[in-house]
């Protein structure tokens, strides 16, 4: 299903439509689990309905999935807090993966006019989305009540909190990952890392491995 479908259309009825058709996956995209946070972005859901949902999804066998976005302007210390705590419930729940994003405004949105017209950035150069990455070094953050490296810290910590308690309090699902890893299906976001993240470790090592043979050749040479 498409990102940020609404929660209020996936009752009962849809999601077991939804699944008899084939459908196996379903992504929420609260963006936040704090209410004020909600209200300053517009963001139009209501968190008991949409866990409400994503529980049903979960009963009916659809793999279910979470959006959330940190680091936006007028998000402080007990934002984050709430949003952590509904992370924690939507793993009990059954959810199986997490996305949990750093803020960066899109080009024409009202956060992006807003930091533009504070100085606080620039229109977008060609590398511009490069912000959007999940994690990493080069991330930028607009909130000036978070530093940059606490709001990564706390990204971490979302994603290992929520993804320790699906699997612990889930262990099967361990078995379901190796045997997409084996099959190559990526069903899930954690297999489609850790296969990323294989194929990056064999190309290097590969590539070693070669530079290695190549200063054998050159030795035996000389």
């Amino acid at each position: 299903m498409p990102v940020g479908t609404r929660s209020e259309a996936l009752d009962e009825d849809v999601l077991r439509a939804l699944h008899a058709t084939g459908c196996c996956n379903v992504t929420y995209a609260p963006e936040s689990g704090s209410e004020r946070m909600l209200a300053a972005i517009k963001k139009k859901v209501k968190l008991p309905r949409l866990l409400a949902s994503l529980e049903k999804a979960h009963e009916i066998g659809l793999t279910t999935r979470i959006n959330i976005i940190i680091g936006h302007p007028a998000e402080r210390w007990p934002d984050l807090w709430q949003t952590f705590k509904f992370l924690v419930r939507v793993a009990w729940l059954g959810c199986q993966d997490a996305s949990v994003m750093i803020f960066a405004p899109y080009p024409g949105s009202e956060d992006f006019e807003r930091l533009v017209a504070e100085g606080l950035m620039s229109r977008p150069v060609d590398d511009y989305y490069l912000a959007l990455a999940r994690a990493g070094r080069s991330t930028k953050t607009y909130n000036r009540h978070v530093p940059r490296r606490a709001l990564l810290t706390v990204q971490m910590a979302m994603l290992f909190t929520f993804y320790g308690i699906a699997y612990l309090t889930r262990p099967w699902r361990f078995v379901a990952l190796v045997e997409n890893l084996l099959s190559g299906r990526e069903q899930s976001q954690v297999a489609q890392l850790v296969r990323t993240k294989w194929r990056q470790v064999l190309r290097i090592s590969s590539a070693a491995f070669q530079r290695g043979g190549k200063q054998l050749q050159d030795d035996h040479v000389r």
